[in-house]
């Protein structure tokens, strides 16, 4: 069964609110509650592209409840482990949007990012990720590239600490055709993590309060699969129809379908304000698996004033329940275990991806985004478990691992 909640003009949204889970144990997060219960990580019955064992992975480690394999009679340390990254897909068949190359077809997760919390020092300590297909193109600390991210011999402490300089391989001129995520790590700083002090085989030390990978995993396909059209119909100017199928016998919760084409006037091609939109949006509480349904949505057309140039003299004033869209996204991460502070940094990496209105421009302000049709959900435990299976040594007291898939249709 499914569960529909269709945002048109008139519509409220409702705002789902889970209350903070009470911290675990005698850990405490600066300004923040960690969540009681670390998520399942099963991956017995993961949906298409989940392998059994990534290339690398220890074969002698046991897997706990929460996903985090651990050597055997290795006793938990105190600190919590706390993650979230975006799976970016492209639908079926096409390119890569956003590939290390024009013919890379797949998922790629993007900025996966671990917090730790520790109210003691704690060493050494080491923290794996394997990629089930595909491997790493950008981490932080730097450490070698490859299906395994690996960091050895880590020294954690409480914080504050002054941290090492996020990379920088441009220098001062940001227009360089490189990508690089972990220049922009800044952003996912939050309040109370604790330091990790890594050295490298050259002796060198990097301080972070964070560890951070992205690369590709080419075998991956995410469980739902949709389509849009413009349809028309009488008394309606523009609709649109979403056809969404669940491929995999597993429930997939929280699904939003946006859709966004905006018009823009350009000063030049690296300043263009928006002037129009055309916009759809509808949440599902739940696509049941193996469901396969149809959904129309009215269109809403979003007009700014413009001058004799067509150039907007007024920002576009968009409509109240698409402007929500992100405060009830946040509100579901911190459900599922981010503390507050986490939440928030992944909105300021993803709102503006997930649910802003840009023009041309956004090629060099924000290359992940895309105009028209878009599917956003969260990845199943399992899946995230699967795909990019976590090591800990000693083992954390408490894990959450928050994944989400953000796939642009064809």
């Amino acid at each position: 069964m499914r569960f529909a909640t269709t945002f048109l003009p008139r519509t409220i949204l409702v705002l789902v609110l889970a209350g903070l889970a009470a911290c675990y144990g005698s850990v405490t997060l600066e300004g923040e509650d960690a969540t009681d219960d670390a998520t399942d990580g099963s991956a017995d019955d993961a949906t298409d592209g989940a392998t059994d064992d990534a290339d690398g992975a220890r074969e002698d480690d046991a897997a706990t409840d929460d996903g985090v394999d651990v050597e055997p009679d290795v006793p938990p340390a105190p600190y919590v482990l706390h993650e979230w990254g975006v799976m970016l897909l492209d639908g079926e068949g096409g390119g890569s949007m956003h590939g290390p190359s024009p013919d890379f077809s797949g998922a790629i997760p993007a900025k996966p990012v671990l917090y730790l919390y520790a109210d003691e020092p704690i060493a050494p300590l080491s923290i794996a990720v394997d990629f089930a297909s595909g491997g790493s193109t950008d981490v932080w600390p730097e450490i070698p590239l490859g299906p395994r991210v690996e960091w050895n011999d880590l020294a954690l402490r409480p914080g504050p600490c002054t941290i090492t300089a996020f990379p920088n391989p441009w220098d001062d001129d940001r227009w360089e055709e490189t990508m690089c995520e972990a220049c922009d790590l800044e952003s996912c700083v939050v309040p109370g993590a604790a330091c990790l002090d890594f050295t490298n085989p050259a002796g060198e030390t990097t301080i972070s309060d964070l560890l951070f990978y992205t690369g590709t995993l080419p075998d991956y396909r995410g469980p739902l699969a949709a389509e849009a059209r413009v349809i028309n119909e009488p008394g309606f100017a523009d609709r649109l129809e979403v056809t969404i199928t669940n491929r995999t016998p597993r429930a997939v919760e929280d699904v939003w379908f946006v859709y966004r084409q905006a018009t823009d006037s350009c000063i030049d091609p690296s300043a263009c304000s928006v002037v129009s939109a055309d916009l759809a949006w509808v949440h599902f509480d739940e696509v049941a698996g193996g469901a396969s349904f149809d959904e129309p949505l009215d269109i809403v057309r979003v007009e700014a004033a413009v001058d004799e140039t067509g150039f907007p003299v007024e920002p576009l004033t968009l409509p109240a329940e698409w402007l929500a869209l992100g405060d009830d996204l946040t509100a579901r991460l911190v459900e599922r275990g981010l503390t507050a502070g986490e939440a928030a940094a992944f909105m300021r990496n993803w709102d503006t991806i997930f649910f802003g209105l840009l023009g041309s421009d956004s090629v060099w302000s924000e290359p992940f985004y895309r105009n028209g049709a878009a599917l956003i959900y969260f990845m199943s435990p399992e899946d995230y478990d699967a795909q990019l299976p976590l090591r800990a040594s000693p083992p954390p007291v408490e894990t959450v691992r928050v994944g989400m898939i953000y796939e642009n249709l064809p």
